[in-house]
């Protein structure tokens, strides 16, 4: 099944030194994943956006905690014609 996935990622700042302004501008990153579901468990989902027509091997492959999952949703052929 194709699916969007919209969570939220940690997000740093790589800086030696960051202000207390830039500190407190920090917020985790609102990212969406469109794949196939592979894998579906009570604490994670696999999400792959590549595949080989035997099934065996994958390309980016995201595992998912449940937690910062924010929205799963199953998507049609309607939902192609959306924009993004």
């Amino acid at each position: 099944m194709l699916v969007l996935v919209n969570w939220v990622d940690i997000l740093g700042e790589d800086d030696a030194w960051s202000s207390s302004e830039e500190v407190k501008e920090l917020r985790p990153a609102e990212i969406s994943t469109v794949g196939r579901l592979l894998i579906q468990t009570d604490d994670y989902i696999v999400v792959v956006s590549s595949w080989d027509h035997s099934g065996d091997h994958f390309g980016n492959v995201n595992c998912i905690p449940r937690g910062v999952i924010r929205e799963l949703k199953e998507l049609s052929g309607d939902d192609f014609d959306q924009k993004i």
